[in-house]
């Protein structure tokens, strides 16, 4: 059994920055972590997606070069190697992260945590092995959140997919991206952007039903502009949905109007819940 001033459960930057922080402060922390330093901004949502919004934004601008008196081929895109500047991105971060916490003195602790009482927690080594009790003065939960889902779009990581396998995907041919937030209208412009034909669905009667309504009015309008089928006030009727070899079919209703749609891949994009159910 190992004794701390603090241990914290979760890497993502709230874990990261408490456990760097107390440790500058002469607190003695460990950190345990079941997957990368980083959590999901870092690896599965904030940076990557930047990253590929970037090599979108390339590609608008060399399609639009004509109107500038520029002749350049219509750019191709090379998801690889997209990848491999999404990824180098990433590494960067990550490496600097994992090296800010050696310098502060943080303990690592590669595992999933259990809690077992106030203040201790089991740790079930992700290489196998053992598991160690681990007891703190305090502890800090910082497991951060997953994507929230559908009953009726279940998750497979094909057909049905959320941010988390999106970020890896190559960009599908007619996605419908299911939620109009911030990661449903990220990956709106993304997608069209390297060639996709969208399709954008918010059951409010507004993009970014927490911002600004001329916010969102600007947005909508330029996304559609762009080629995104925006559609608001636009209710999916769960029982019209099918999933099969071929793509998803289902239909909504907006505006006492029934529209059917199809598509090749489903992004449930309708926010995030938090990681309460488990511990990290």
């Amino acid at each position: 059994m190992t004794d701390f001033d603090v241990l914290v459960v979760g890497g993502g930057w709230g874990g990261y920055t408490a456990a760097r922080t107390i440790a500058q402060h002469g607190g003695r922390v460990a950190l345990v972590e079941q997957d990368k330093i980083g959590g999901v901004c870092l690896h599965r949502g904030c940076i990557p997606t930047k990253a590929l919004l970037e090599t979108a934004a390339i590609a608008r601008q060399v399609r639009r070069a004509p109107a500038h008196g520029l002749k350049v081929p219509p750019p191709q895109l090379d998801w690889p190697q997209a990848l491999d500047f999404k990824n180098s991105v990433v590494d960067k971060l990550h490496a600097g992260m994992q090296q800010a916490l050696d310098l502060a003195k943080v303990e690592r602790i590669d595992g999933t945590a259990r809690m077992t009482a106030a203040t201790e927690v089991r740790v079930a080594p992700s290489a196998g092995g053992a598991t160690t009790e681990i007891v703190a003065k305090d502890l800090i939960i910082a497991t951060g959140s997953q994507p929230a889902g559908l009953p009726f779009f279940p998750v497979d990581g094909a057909r049905i997919i959320t941010s988390d396998h999106a970020i890896d995907l190559p960009p599908p041919a007619r996605p419908i991206i299911v939620g109009g937030g911030a990661v449903g209208v990220e990956f709106a412009s993304l997608w069209t952007d390297l060639g996709s034909d969208v399709v954008l669905l918010e059951l409010q009667p507004q993009l970014l039903p927490q911002e600004d309504a001329d916010i969102a009015r600007t947005l909508a309008t330029q996304l559609a502009a762009r080629g995104v089928d925006v559609r608001t006030g636009a209710a999916i009727d769960a029982d019209s949905v099918r999933i099969g070899p071929q793509g998803v079919q289902l239909e909504i209703e907006q505006d006492g109007e029934r529209h059917a749609l199809s598509g090749d891949v489903v992004l449930v994009a309708i926010g995030r819940r938090p990681r309460s159910d488990q511990s990290t």
